[in-house]
């Protein structure tokens, strides 16, 4: 049964979940552990750690096929350390075949409406913006130099329900 690990789990992650629980294996890294049950429950086994704490990741090494990455970038800096960090667990071992990271459209800026399409140069106008764009170029090189597919979406808002 292929593994498929997810990185994040809020409103996003735990909606695609149920699409996935029975038919992969599940794993879903989480920081706090009073959401392991609710995890279990919908079918993914949970490992703990955090990606602000790199030592807490050393677990993820080889764990999974295929890695879905949820997690929103630190509320500051100029690098996406979190990305670094499970870049450099998963580096560790044997690498996933695929990894797809959810980013946002607002690596484009305000564009006035007007439709976008992933060949539209990028224009990050917040600190978050440039967040995600530093995680898209950090899995980018990861995934060439470890011949892993890498597939980035940038989805357009996202509102919690």
């Amino acid at each position: 049964m292929k593994r498929i690990l997810m990185i994040g789990c809020g409103d996003v992650a735990m909606r695609t979940l149920p699409l996935l629980a029975g038919r992969y294996r599940v794993y879903a890294l989480v920081r706090n552990p009073a959401y392991c049950e609710k995890l279990r429950k919908a079918g993914a086994t949970p490992v703990i750690g955090d990606l602000d704490n790199r030592a807490s990741l050393r677990r993820l090494a080889g764990l999974a096929d295929v890695v879905l990455h949820f997690a929103p970038p630190p509320a500051g800096g100029a690098v996406d350390v979190r990305t670094r960090n499970l870049l450099s667990a998963l580096s560790v071992g044997r690498v996933p075949k695929q990894l797809v990271y959810i980013s946002t459209s607002g690596v484009y800026g305000d564009c006035g409406g007007d439709w976008v399409s992933e060949t539209h140069p990028l224009n990050a106008c917040s600190q978050r913006a440039e967040l995600r764009v530093s995680a898209e170029g950090q899995i980018r090189e990861w995934a060439k130099r470890n011949r892993v597919n890498a597939s980035i979406l940038r989805v357009p808002g996202i509102y919690a329900a």
